[in-house]
């Protein structure tokens, strides 16, 4: 965001707020969980998005229908191949299914059923709006759709809604099932993200209280009340988490929170992949593929 533009949402915002709290922490709240623009910045973002979309055209595209907007899904399909493992992938904030795409890609290549998903006001779904309530009605969406999956591969944003999604943590959405989990560069607790947010709009604590009343309200979870680690452990399933110590957007103590949890949670490190690139590496993607693959094993012995 430029600075001007910064500068004059915070003016704004903290007027409202003098006037008005509860209308300033709903304000906060609104401008939170607007969505990025989807034209891709710079270069290399170009070229990546070009690349994604040029993958994404040989797939078979289903909108699926949520309560107050729509969520685009991508089939890579395999033909007849009934031991094949069902894989969902689900990108992060300000991404889309076009970025994940080479991940998708590669999985489907390694012989799994494959299906890219775009969250609420990313990609081809609609709306402007995204928080975990919608985020995880679409997960829930995919699965009743194309699943159950065998297995969920999701970054960033991403991982934390599939970790509420397959742990039934939002009231009015079912809990989706699934095998196995892979979870890239995700954050394990959210109150961080609210935080950070805060800094940059210079709320007050107050007005953080509020605006993660706000997100209560909106989705019926507090964002302290998110424990990714916990959760995981909680289902029962195979779980991967892979991280870059050196992600400057989600810092690796969010995977750290894993290590030692649960025999069946493995935290791979992928140093020096950062935040993004690391979805689009060759060596994270076969270690993805592989982990999948031993699910298919588990099935025939």
């Amino acid at each position: 965001m430029a600075p001007f533009a910064l500068s004059v949402i915070r003016f704004g915002l903290k007027a409202v707020s003098i006037l008005s709290p509860e209308h300033g922490a709903r304000l906060a709240y609104r401008l939170f969980c607007t969505t990025d623009s989807r034209m891709p910045k710079g270069d290399k973002q170009k070229a990546a998005h070009a690349e994604g979309e040029a993958i994404l055209s040989r797939t078979r595209q289903v909108r699926l229908s949520l309560s107050d907007c729509s969520a685009m899904t991508y089939l890579f399909e395999t033909g007849d191949a009934p031991r094949a493992q069902r894989v969902l992938v689900v990108h992060g904030w300000g991404s889309g299914a076009a970025y994940l795409a080479p991940m998708a890609a590669g999985l489907h290549a390694a012989g799994h059923r494959v299906v890219a998903l775009d969250l609420p006001g990313h990609g081809r779904s609609s709306g402007r709006i995204l928080d975990m309530r919608r985020a995880v009605e679409a997960v829930q969406a995919a699965s009743r759709e194309h699943g159950p999956f065998d297995a969920i591969v999701a970054h960033s944003f991403g991982g934390a809604a599939t970790i509420a999604a397959t742990s039934g943590l939002i009231a009015c959405v079912k809990r989706v099932p699934v095998g196995r989990l892979v979870i890239i560069g995700a954050p394990s607790r959210l109150d961080f993200i609210f935080g950070g947010f805060a800094r940059i709009m210079r709320l007050g604590k107050d007005m953080l209280r509020r605006l993660e009343e706000q997100a209560q309200r909106g989705t019926g979870l507090h964002p302290r009340m998110f424990d990714g680690a916990r959760l995981v452990s909680r289902l029962g399933v195979p779980a991967l988490i892979i991280h870059a110590h050196d992600d400057k957007e989600v810092p690796a103590d969010n995977a750290e929170a894993y290590q030692q949890v649960s025999p069946q949670i493995s935290v791979h490190w992928a140093d020096g992949l950062g935040h993004r690139r690391i979805v689009r590496d060759a060596g994270v993607i076969a270690d993805i593929a592989a982990f999948i693959a031993e699910g298919q094993v588990a099935e025939a012995a």
